[in-house]
């Protein structure tokens, strides 16, 4: 077919107007045509159909349009992939089942996402290194510790990391509110236009006051911060035994019991590493973490007693005093 027949005249397939097309495939006069075709509907497809997104009526674009735009058919993928995710899955790590967050959730704690984040240590940490600042092999007591690098050793020695520092510019400011002066690291025009005009002790007063007495991240209760929390939670999903206790419940728990171990009557003290620490103790050890089967104990207690029953530890510990009166008696 010869080439002179695409260059004749031919009806615009929007307006009908008839017009010189420079292309053989051309079928509008105008991109004006063009669009308005568009919107309208192609050939065939010009039936008004639903949007499975937002429900409203459009006109179809072509055979496989489902979606009156663009954010419609994001929106209608992201509710797809998170019903796809609302029920329990196995973690990415320790393959415990987890209730996901998001669409995007593969761990069940931030333990696990560390975890299988960690960069793989080597099997013997060597003895030496190369810094590669001063281009200096060193011991490797020169280096700092770090874990994220394999050998477990800061990229730079000590030494040049201590004169990186030294040769840091600083900016001195003056505190819009105490009217100290304070300096902070110099930056370019555009970050030092941005930055506060505050000091550090002042602008953590703000953030706390802004926030009800905590930092704007914080996500723990009442009583517990959110790192204890997701630590009880990560514990009881890892060993097997379900975890159906909200923040409320605990903070109402501890509250009940007036900060006193249920067992040994002791005061718990919120100290990191004290040996009364308040532990969630499970009363019958079949069952898990379940409103109405735990109480808060001392760290020691919960120790001490492990997976017996209160009755058996009351036994024996009474059979202990029982039979060593003397150690009571050096206690007292």
């Amino acid at each position: 077919m010869s080439a002179k027949k695409y260059l004749q005249p031919i009806e615009c397939a929007h307006c009908g107007k008839e017009f010189q097309p420079k292309t053989g495939v051309q079928r509008f006069c105008s991109r004006e045509c063009g669009y308005a075709y568009r919107r309208k509907g192609w050939k065939g497809y010009s039936t008004p159909i639903v949007c499975l997104q937002c429900g409203e009526e459009f006109n179809p674009g072509g055979p496989g349009s489902k979606f009156c735009s663009r954010v419609c058919q994001h929106a209608f993928k992201r509710k797809a992939d998170w019903e796809g995710r609302a029920k329990d899955v196995a973690c990415a790590h320790c393959g415990a089942a987890f209730r996901p967050r998001s669409a995007t959730s593969k761990y069940c704690g931030v333990a696990c996402q560390r975890a299988a984040r960690r960069v793989p240590r080597l099997s013997t940490p060597p003895l030496k290194k190369r810094c590669p600042k001063c281009n200096r092999v060193r011991s490797a007591s020169k280096f700092g510790r770090a874990n994220t690098t394999p050998s477990g050793l800061q990229c730079w020695c000590k030494d040049c990391q201590t004169e990186r520092r030294r040769l840091r510019e600083y900016t001195h400011y003056q505190c819009a509110v105490c009217s100290k002066l304070f300096r902070r690291v110099k930056g370019g025009p555009k970050l030092e236009a941005e930055r506060s005009q505050r000091c550090g002790t002042c602008a953590r007063e703000a953030e706390l006051a802004k926030h009800g007495g905590h930092s704007y991240n914080y996500n723990g209760s009442k009583h517990f911060a959110g790192k204890k929390l997701a630590s009880w939670r990560h514990s009881a999903r890892r060993r097997g035994y379900k975890w159906d206790l909200t923040r409320e419940q605990l903070d109402a728990m501890f509250d009940e019991q007036a900060g006193v171990c249920a067992l040994s009557g002791l005061r718990m003290i919120h100290k990191h590493k004290d040996l009364r620490f308040p532990s969630l103790d499970r009363i019958d050890p079949e069952l898990g973490y379940e409103e109405g089967n735990v109480q808060f104990v001392c760290a020691i207690v919960n120790v001490m007693k492990s997976k017996l029953l209160e009755e058996d530890f009351v036994w024996l510990c009474a059979q202990i005093v029982q039979h060593r009166p003397d150690l009571l008696e050096e206690a007292a």
